[in-house]
């Protein structure tokens, strides 16, 4: 019987995972990446913001970040605007900010994925101690990292 009960109770979260994940899809996308002006405005203003976008790159940095597992240094290199669709790919719609207002840490909406354009990682100021962007995969019960892709701009 309890074998049931505990059964029941899953189906139960799975189904308003399911429920969630749905009405998380019908929210409004960003047409800009709300850290756009974060990123250019704050951190890199006399750098024009002109480079061209890799799509296959995009992707091969997304599928290194869900295969990967730990603290990663992606082998890829991307530049600021590589970076800006990176993230915009990588959150999907209805992602927020978190923690402080400009603090350029993004959430998804389903709670899987983290973008992260801080200071100190566009600085460069932690390791790789490179100018660097994340991307990270999160556990969304416990909120622990699964993985942390830190790549590097070029």
């Amino acid at each position: 019987m309890q074998f049931v009960s505990t059964k029941a109770k899953f189906l139960i979260q799975l189904i308003v995972i399911a429920v969630m994940a749905l009405v998380t899809s019908f929210a409004k996308a960003e047409t800009n990446l709300q850290c756009r002006s974060i990123f250019s405005d704050k951190i890199l203003r006399s750098a024009p913001l002109k480079e061209s976008v890799s799509e296959p790159l995009l992707n091969d940095v997304i599928i290194e970040t869900i295969e990967g597992h730990g603290q990663i240094t992606s082998r890829y290199r991307i530049n600021q605007t590589e970076a800006l669709s990176l993230g915009e790919k990588w959150m999907g719609s209805g992602y927020k900010e978190i923690g402080q207002p400009g603090s350029g840490v993004y959430l998804s909406a389903d709670g899987r994925r983290r973008f992260r354009i801080d200071n100190n990682s566009v600085l460069g100021n932690h390791s790789p101690h490179k100018p660097h962007v994340h991307l990270e995969l999160l556990e969304p019960i416990s909120n622990i990292v699964i993985v942390n892709n830190h790549i590097i701009l070029n």
